[in-house]
């Protein structure tokens, strides 16, 4: 486990996460460094305190989510699925539509989702407007919400 990167893309400071975890912020620093290594019942409990629910990851990234989107020539990202509906836990992955430009590749959308995925740290399913047809397109537009 990634604890730095972990614990920003949950939001939360050092001393944040130190006193969910009950570990010391210099114990944290250090470990976070690489300069010390957690105990399996210390990393259990920071990997407790950080798993929350996606949305909440979400949350905390909208700025950094639409650059990601814009830097994969990508458009109107929006989120469909159990983020959007309020109904995401731990475990569950995020689902973001998007509008690709024409001048966008297959590379583009692999590079978005696996950007999206490092910056969550969850994993990401991203969805071409273009892609969606009938009743499917109908109900994931109808539960997108913008990002």
């Amino acid at each position: 486990m990634d604890i730095r990167a972990e614990r920003l893309a949950a939001g939360m400071s050092q001393s944040e996460l130190a006193r969910a975890a009950q570990v010391s912020q210099p114990n944290l620093s250090a470990y976070e460094n690489g300069r010390r290594t957690p105990s399996p019942e210390v990393l259990d409990r920071i990997g407790q305190a950080l798993a929350g629910r996606p949305s909440v990851r979400v949350e905390h990234h909208h700025e950094d989510i639409r650059a990601r989107v814009a830097q994969f020539r990508a458009t109107r990202p929006r989120l469909v699925g159990s983020v959007a509906r309020g109904e995401d836990h731990h475990g569950s992955d995020v689902d973001v539509l998007v509008d690709f430009t024409d001048e966008a590749t297959l590379l583009d959308e692999v590079g978005l989702r696996l950007a999206l995925r490092d910056l969550l740290q969850v994993e990401v399913d991203v969805i071409a407007d273009d892609s969606l047809h009938g009743a499917m397109r109908d109900r994931l537009l109808r539960e997108a919400v913008a990002v």
